[in-house]
């Protein structure tokens, strides 16, 4: 098949790197495929260095991109695009406009990625959804909301959880280089996300200042790209003022987190409400406990006291009792990893995954 994977962000988190990583799955497995990215982002950086066959575009006007959707359409046309894969909602008008004036006909998919909000029923929406020949969600939570608050027939939605892929072989020397705030014995947290406020690192902090007041020796490890300079400016005030500077440290953007994760005891996810917490897979094929907050998609990858631990958003309290119970009872932190790494490997296979979503694609055909 001829793939066209449109995402046109200027941002690298989970849905463009998993943008990304559809271009790269697909094309190993015979498709011609060609991305869509904005010009000069991180995004279209790595589309080139991957060898990833890339076409630079704006957006347009938000409603009705009639230019952009023209050059689209030259693009369509002259690769012979047979799908055209949509991952971002602010490219759907772009794509729905292009399906309707171009020339070359093609099936339009759009994984929905994020929590849906509120209901969109209105002329305009029944209209963008009617373009959509398949709705991938990536939870049964967000299949339920798309089915009630969007024009869509069910036949056109359907989950399909996300894939992450197998882990790379733990490399010591890059540990060692990595745990810089740790000595043997110690208990090591990592919470691996973008920093803003609703990704919540601000209540590990809490929470780890309350182990410390308990003499467990926790350090903990923040890795993500900063988002927001206030929030981040907050982050660095709260460790300082808890007198926490010799127990916390900020990586930045790591390329291949899952090498880091290893090097944990624990993963946190605090965000508010997760749509899925691609993270929390990775870090359960790594075979590291994990925990997240009873909230969006988490409760679906996560079953509690089974293959992980649940909390509530904002209660510091329960997440800093979690924690000190994994760090006294390593056996049942242990147990939790291992049973969160087989439910992992069992339904969050990234082969499993982009297999099946080629068949997806190839029965649009």
């Amino acid at each position: 098949m001829n793939i066209l994977e449109l995402c046109i962000a200027p941002a690298l988190g989970g849905l463009e790197l998993y943008f990304h990583r559809c271009c790269v799955e697909l094309q190993k497995r015979g498709h011609t495929i060609v991305s869509v990215r904005l010009p000069g982002s991180r995004l279209e950086a790595l589309g080139k260095k991957d060898g990833i066959p890339t076409r630079s575009m704006l957006r347009g006007n938000k409603f009705f991109p009639w230019r952009h959707a023209r050059q689209l359409a030259h693009i369509i046309a002259e690769h012979r695009i047979d799908v055209v894969h949509v991952h971002h909602k602010d490219d759907l008008p772009l794509a729905a406009l292009t399906k309707s004036t171009g020339k070359r006909p093609f099936r339009l998919v759009f994984t929905r990625q994020m929590p849906l909000t509120h209901r969109k029923k209105d002329p305009y929406h029944r209209w963008l959804y009617t373009k959509i020949d398949l709705f991938i969600t990536i939870t049964e939570l967000l299949k339920r909301d798309a089915l009630e608050k969007l024009p869509l027939p069910s036949d056109r939605v359907l989950r399909l959880y996300y894939g992450v892929p197998s882990p790379p072989p733990k490399d010591e020397v890059f540990l060692k280089q990595f745990l810089t705030i740790s000595q043997p014995g110690d208990f090591t947290i990592g919470v691996f996300s973008r920093l803003e406020y609703q990704k919540g690192q601000h209540l590990v902090i809490d929470a780890l200042k309350k182990l410390v007041g308990k003499e467990i020796p926790a350090r903990l490890y923040i890795v993500g790209d900063v988002m927001s300079a206030e929030y981040n400016e907050s982050l660095l005030s709260q460790v300082k003022s808890l007198g926490l500077t010799d127990r916390v440290v900020f990586k930045g953007f790591l390329p291949q987190p899952a090498l880091a994760m290893m090097g944990m005891d624990v993963l946190v996810l605090p965000s508010r409400n997760e749509a899925f917490g691609l993270v929390l897979a990775e870090a359960m094929r790594c075979d590291i406990a994990v925990m997240g907050v009873n909230a969006g998609g988490v409760p679906e990858i996560i079953d509690d006291k089974q293959t992980g631990l649940l909390f509530e958003w904002g209660n510091t309290d329960q997440l800093a009792g979690h924690l000190e119970h994994l760090f006294r009872e390593p056996a049942f932190k242990n147990q939790l990893a291992h049973r969160g790494k087989e439910k992992a490997d069992r339904e969050f296979n990234s082969e499993t995954h982009f297999q099946q979503l080629e068949n997806l694609f190839s029965d649009l055909m």
